[in-house]
């Protein structure tokens, strides 16, 4: 087995960049169900998405991730994947 995958457990990285995903995910539904078929949803959708990416390469940086072969840079990882994927509703709308 080969030992590429650093286990450095960092609690507040790891629950900063879920909570940011959870967040965005309630904003965008709530502003969804707050402006049904609006073309607002669209706008604040977008600024949430530039928020939270913005929030979540902060992190990176501030916490001084050395790769994605952490568990700080995957939570990081999928957080940044999470917030897109959660976005695309909202683009495509």
């Amino acid at each position: 087995m080969r030992d590429d995958f650093l286990n450095e457990l960092d609690w507040f990285t790891i629950t900063a960049a879920f909570t940011i995903w959870s967040v965005h995910f309630m904003l965008g539904w709530t502003v969804s169900v707050v402006f049904p078929g609006q073309s607002i949803v669209l706008w604040l959708g977008v600024a949430a998405t530039i928020a939270a990416l913005a929030l979540l390469a902060w992190l990176w940086r501030a916490r001084r991730v050395s790769s994605l072969r952490s568990v700080p840079g995957l939570a990081i990882g999928f957080a940044t994947l999470g917030t897109i994927f959660d976005s695309m509703p909202a683009l495509m709308a």
